[in-house]
């Protein structure tokens, strides 16, 4: 209780605003009755003066000590209010006054009637000595006590009149001294506990503040006024090294073992990185799974090694609950001087060197470079011309056309998205795809371009073209998405055969209800489904019956060696023939010659699509070619791609 004051002294941290109301008024109230109390004494001190005066003491013995005592603690009340120091000195300083209050005293009463004074001194000094500390207020009480029974006994004329009413007067003295003790022990009571709570409170809303409730690690905050203390410390090494951890497979930890298994591995990774960070260090979680470790002054070996520590403890089964669970970590790591280092930049290039890490394969480390952050800025800056070029309607489809393998006859076409950018010219999809997608506007842009496509396709019909079918590009995340169906459904009538492609990326033995119910719903409004790039992925022969597509199309990767690879040519036969067992319509993609449309035909290949046929091009060569195509031959019926198969 001693050092309280000087922790409540101190501007107190963001946390429990009950706690923080409180000892905001306590140290209002001292800092406000500093000046009056310094009023006090110097009024005192007048008064003893005065009466030295007047009874003939010297004024000198009086006034120069009261005068050097008050400076000293005027000049604390005013440099330092609030401060338990400035409290005990003030104390100090008034009961001065009083001791000297009494020596001039004494001398009017010839030491006879002093317990009246003495009563008054110790009246006011418990209620000063309470405000400053409660352990003074019992010293005090017990002194003044011991004090007046030795004097009592040995001088009881200085104690109490030895005349006439003694019995009187010693009563008297006797209730105003016990009340005066017990007044002064309730009042130190009672300050004692409301200090002993607030006290409690303040620890409180000081951890909330800085510390995370589930680990005990520093948070964000916490970890940002750490680096400020360290960098403020003029025995702190120049180099801070800074690593940002993410746990890799915590959401599947979470999504089988629950929230409670999850806590429990944060608690455990918390104490693992607190064991291996060095004494210097600070340990804070930023939240969810990722922690921090700043290490001032840490030679490169040593961090090397601490890394290694971590990989080879993430690398061994976890014991949550009764389960083993397993995990890995990716660590992205940042240097810089800590002088004046600005630890909200610090973060975010750690930050981005632990992207750098999870994209290159998780369960390593990166180490932060300029060219990292010239990269994330450049993204950035992508991202948001993606944004500015959706509002402004730069993307449209280009096509390209699937043709019969047998004829040659267009049986339809595919939409490709293509950005006509105001500055850098026709973009293709891998210059924007991942930049729309990380600011979440995938939905808008296929949505985007299966209206403008379905508007081209149909002023194609209406002047005369035949299309056969439509093909657009959708993500298989895009399934999940409820919204699909009903932009299906908003789309304008066609004659065109409307087909989603969807990219064969993803396990589809794995396929959920909400994605199987989006392609029940698709097929009851007549969109046909195929998988694209197939050969390249994960699809199986149990996936494929599950999915049950209308088309397979064969990746260019399977198609381009055909020539000089007997392997590759056995496989594409082969996948072929599955697709005919299955009932499965074939288009091979990527075919470039003669001699690979000539093999794919011979191998019952159903429909060819690639540069031997045509380059993606706009609407207007599209129009072109497909009307003029109807024009030279009015009578003949369009060639479709039926959801047969190949033989």
């Amino acid at each position: 209780m001693a050092d309280l004051a000087d922790t409540l002294s101190a501007e107190p941290p963001r946390g429990s605003s009950h706690a923080l109301a409180e000892v905001g008024q306590l140290d209002r109230l001292r800092r406000s009755t500093m000046i009056p109390i310094v009023c006090y004494f110097w009024m005192c001190a007048a008064c003893v003066a005065l009466a030295a005066a007047l009874v003939g003491v010297s004024v000198a013995a009086v006034a120069l000590p009261l005068a050097v005592i008050g400076a000293i603690a005027t000049r604390a009340a005013l440099h330092a209010p609030g401060m338990l120091s400035t409290r005990l000195t003030l104390t100090v300083a008034i009961n001065a006054t009083w001791m000297f209050g009494l020596y001039v005293a004494s001398a009017v009463h010839d030491g006879a009637y002093m317990l009246e004074v003495h009563m008054f001194y110790f009246i006011n000094t418990a209620a000063i000595l309470a405000f400053a500390c409660w352990r003074s207020v019992v010293l005090t009480t017990v002194a003044a006590l011991a004090h007046h029974l030795v004097l009592g006994l040995l001088q009881p004329g200085y104690v109490w009149p030895v005349g006439a009413h003694i019995w009187i007067h010693f009563g008297n003295h006797a209730v105003l001294g016990t009340l005066n003790c017990l007044g002064a022990s309730l009042i130190a009571l009672s300050l004692q506990r409301a200090l002993t709570r607030m006290e409690s409170l303040t620890t409180e809303a000081q951890d909330q503040a800085v510390r995370d409730a589930l680990t005990g690690l520093l948070n964000r905050r916490g970890l940002r006024e750490g680096v400020d203390a360290l960098g403020a410390r003029e025995d702190t090494p120049d180099e801070i090294t800074i690593l940002q951890i993410d746990l890799d497979g915590f959401k599947q930890i979470n999504d089988t073992s629950g929230h409670a298994a999850g806590d429990a591995l944060l608690v455990k990774v918390a104490r693992r990185l607190t064991e291996l960070a060095p004494e210097t260090g600070l340990v804070a979680r930023m939240g969810g799974d990722e922690f921090v470790l700043v290490l001032p002054g840490c030679p490169a070996e040593e961090v090397d090694a601490l890394v290694a520590a971590l990989f080879e403890w993430t690398r061994r089964p976890c014991r949550i609950e009764g389960r083993d669970v397993r995990f890995g970590a990716s660590v992205g790591l940042v240097r810089a001087p800590i002088r004046d280092a600005d630890i909200g930049q610090l973060l975010a290039d750690a930050d981005i060197a632990l992207y750098a890490a999870k994209t290159g394969g998780k369960n390593r480390i990166c180490t932060f470079d300029a060219e990292m952050r010239a990269r994330t800025i450049a993204g950035k800056e992508l991202a948001d011309d993606v944004l500015r070029g959706l509002e402004a309607g730069e993307f449209e489809p280009f096509f390209q056309t699937q043709h019969d393998a047998a004829t040659g006859a267009v049986t339809g076409v595919e939409a490709l998205v293509r950005w006509r950018h105001p500055t850098r010219g026709l973009l293709e999809p891998r210059a924007f795809l991942e930049a729309a997608g990380s600011v979440g506007r995938m939905a808008d842009l296929d949505l985007a371009m299966m209206r403008r496509a379905v508007d081209i396709v149909r002023g194609i019909e209406a002047e005369g073209g035949q299309v056969g079918e439509l093909a657009i590009n959708v993500s298989f995340s895009r399934l999940r998405d409820p919204g699909l169906v009903e932009s299906v459904l908003m789309l304008p009538a066609m004659r065109a055969r409307l087909t989603f492609e969807i990219v064969e990326t993803v396990v589809f033995d794995e396929l959920e209800q909400t994605e199987l119910w989006a392609l029940d719903r698709l097929r009851e409004r007549g969109v046909g489904i195929a998988i694209d790039d197939f050969g390249t992925g994960h699809a199986s022969i149990i996936g494929l019956t599950r999915l049950r597509p209308d088309k397979l199309k064969i990746d260019r990767q399977m198609v381009m060696p055909m020539l000089v690879s007997p392997e590759h040519r056995a496989l594409v036969r082969s996948m072929v023939e599955m697709a005919c067992c299955l009932g499965i319509y074939t288009v091979a993609e990527g075919v470039e010659t003669e001699d690979e449309a000539r093999i794919l035909r011979q191998m019952g290949v159903c429909a060819l699509q690639g540069f031997a046929y045509g380059q993606p091009m706009p609407a207007d060569a599209l129009r072109e070619r497909l009307v003029r195509a109807a024009d030279a031959h009015p009578d003949a019926p369009p060639a479709q791609a039926s959801g047969g198969g190949a033989g």
